[in-house]
């Protein structure tokens, strides 16, 4: 079960992106203690996405290198890295402890 499931609250996981500890698992605690463990898990993602999300986007070089380049002819370069890339990176990151 995810641990957002135990809220009522919107799906904030539709697209697949974000952890949800559904695969977090202990053996050697009580399910009241893992349900616990799994909304602190998914909470301490959710803070570090935060807090990651205002620290790695373009600069206003990347933007001035941008314009510089459509200006020259060049095509126009997106950024390459989206807000789902640090989701499912950091989703990744949480899982690999999950057993």
């Amino acid at each position: 079960e995810e641990a957002s499931a135990l809220w009522n609250v919107a799906d904030w996981d539709a697209d697949g992106w974000h952890y949800t500890a559904k695969k977090y698992t202990r053996s050697n605690v009580s399910f009241s203690k893992l349900q616990e463990q799994k909304m602190e898990r998914v909470a301490l993602y959710v803070l570090t996405l935060d807090a990651m999300n205002f620290c790695f986007w373009p600069t206003s070089l990347f933007e001035e290198e941008k314009e510089k380049n459509t200006k020259e002819g060049g095509e126009e370069e997106d950024n390459p890295l989206e807000y789902e890339h640090l989701a499912i990176a950091l989703r990744i990151l949480a899982e690999i402890d999950d057993d």
